[in-house]
């Protein structure tokens, strides 16, 4: 393989990732394929010569006679001709063995572009075509920590600064995907207008599925065993239309890392180390918190609440009663275990 990157790197630098006559972008994102593809093709061809010198097509449409026959006609007006196969995943297996048989010697007057949602890389094809391109893997947002730093990177090509709160409020109120917070963050832009400071106000106008109660507040509360709090949180969510299995699956998630902590103590690692080293997932503003509720529920009280969770889920899943019934019980269980 030539060289496999990131999105965020090949759009610091495009140009050093150009050189290659092959360019894979591959990956679940398609905000990050979009993203690298148009970034791509802004340097390497102008607006004015795309109708000479640019072919674009999909896997599920060409053949790979098609795609050839582009790849060795000499460029009209740009300096290299271009093609786009989107859907490189849908293309048929004998037309990807051709794509390889000229991976091995690709033109130097074309660049071909191969997008995919998902690239089996254990394919012979796939491993040609890699070994003479640059290889750009698009995933999704995996946690909160993969948002602040997305946004930290927008705010710094606006050249606009946002509060820390402001920060915290965003990544936490959005869900882990970059083309939903792409378009929130377009609106908290138009909003602020020629403000070179977004507030915490700001944000919290703009996304507008805020809630008094959200999941970050029933976490802390059970965390911290606040039996109010964390009941009046639930109903608050409850009124506010949240959805039962979501709320079950991220307190899944919750006590999963309550468990790996208290796992690793057991392990007789301390707590800075945990910190440190065994908390990627969690946004590091919050990692003290983890540690603390970890005190609150041990390894048994963990299983227990597990075991609540799995039961709510198949009752939610299977009896005919009211969410809010079987949730305000679970979360009594849980404060109780």
């Amino acid at each position: 393989m030539a060289e496999s990157i990131q999105p965020d790197k090949f759009l610091l630098n495009p140009k050093k990732y150009l050189n290659y006559p092959i360019i894979v972008v591959s990956g679940e994102d398609a905000y990050y394929r979009d993203l690298t593809l148009d970034s791509a093709l802004k340097r390497l061809i102008a607006p004015e010569n795309r109708e000479f010198d640019y072919f674009l097509c999909y896997g599920e449409d060409v053949r790979a006679e098609e795609v050839l026959v582009q790849l060795e006609m000499i460029p009209f007006m740009n300096d290299v001709r271009v093609t786009v196969l989107k859907n490189f995943d849908s293309l048929r297996t004998e037309d990807k063995n051709s794509l390889a048989k000229y991976a091995e010697n690709p033109s130097l007057s074309s660049k071909l572009i191969l997008t995919a949602n998902k690239l089996d890389q254990r394919l012979n094809s796939i491993k040609s075509i890699l070994k003479n391109a640059v290889h750009i893997t698009c995933k999704s947002a995996y946690n909160v920590g993969d948002i602040v730093k997305w946004l930290k990177q927008r705010l710094v090509a606006e050249k606009i600064t946002m509060e820390p709160k402001a920060v915290d409020f965003f990544s936490n109120m959005t869900d882990l995907d970059y083309l939903e917070a792409e378009n929130t963050f377009q609106k908290i832009l138009i909003h602020a207008g020629d403000s070179q400071m977004i507030h915490l106000e700001d944000v919290k106008e703009c996304l507008g599925h805020f809630k008094a109660g959200t999941i970050f507040e029933l976490q802390n509360a059970i965390g911290n065993r606040a039996k109010k709090k964390a009941v009046l949180t639930l109903e608050s969510m409850l009124e506010n239309g949240e959805n039962a299995i979501m709320i079950i699956t991220m307190l899944t998630g919750f006590f999963t890392v309550l468990w790996k902590i208290n796992a690793l103590r057991r392990g007789h690692i301390g707590f800075k180390e945990i910190k440190e080293s065994h908390l990627k997932n969690v946004f590091w503003k919050y990692r003290d918190d983890y540690i603390k509720f970890s005190s609150n529920y041990k390894l048994k009280s963990l299983r227990k609440c597990f075991g609540i969770l799995y039961r709510t889920d198949f009752s939610l899943k299977s009896l005919n009663v009211k969410e809010n019934i079987l949730l305000e019980l679970m979360l009594l269980d849980i404060l109780n275990s």
